[in-house]
């Protein structure tokens, strides 16, 4: 008897900072706590085609989302791809280091633009209606909570 309907789905990044994304609430500051050199090996990570870990949705409404969890990755690419951040400490591609978004080679923009993130959405089982605040509070501390302590 699942309570949670899980949906694996993926989003483009150039898609995801084209958009004002006003059905995506997101409620982290997680990305003040990164250092330039933490968010430029998610930025060579994607260079690198290491895969990202999943974003967390919660669905609270048709087609609205709650952030759940990303590890600061939304936030991260948003900034790079809008020149708020150089490159810095990277260990392969040392020649980008110093380089913002607008810097990097026409090719690796591309790149970076066409890679794909993954995302998990969770939704409540319609049949269930009692408890449906204490589910979303309980999915929120399971897949969130453990990373914000």
């Amino acid at each position: 008897m699942s309570k949670f309907i899980t949906v694996q789905s993926r989003i483009g990044v150039s898609e995801y900072i084209s958009k004002s994304n006003d059905n995506i609430h997101i409620k982290s500051n997680k990305i003040n706590n990164l250092s330039d050199v933490n968010k430029s090996k998610i930025i060579e990570s994607l260079i690198l085609n290491i895969p990202l870990s999943p974003v967390y949705l919660y669905e609270y409404e048709y087609n609205k989302f709650e952030l759940i969890e990303d590890y600061g990755i939304l936030d991260v690419i948003k900034s790079f791809t809008s020149n708020e951040f150089n490159l810095k400490g990277l260990g392969f591609f040392e020649e980008f280091n110093g380089l913002n978004f607008s810097d990097l080679p026409r090719d690796t923009q591309k790149y970076i633009l066409g890679k794909y993130m993954p995302m998990i959405i969770l939704m409540i089982d319609d049949e269930v209606s009692s408890d449906k605040e204490e589910l979303r509070e309980l999915a929120f501390k399971y897949i969130g909570g453990f990373n914000n302590d």
